[in-house]
């Protein structure tokens, strides 16, 4: 990856099923091999402590 030419994008081009999602951010990037990439990166917010936080969906 080309990390000099990430460039954030709008993340309201993601997929309908990810739309209730808050704090998510989509970076496209050039690849060495002269093709587009992209790098999407969603954060969960959460406003209290639980120690299965880092097993989501395994309850």
């Amino acid at each position: 990856m080309d990390w000099s030419s990430l460039q954030s994008q709008s993340t309201a081009y993601i997929n309908r099923v990810l739309d209730n999602t808050d704090g998510d951010l989509l970076f496209r990037v050039n690849l060495y091999s002269g093709e587009t990439g992209y790098l999407y990166y969603a954060h969960e917010h959460q406003s209290t402590n639980d120690a299965l936080m880092a097993f989501p969906g395994m309850e």
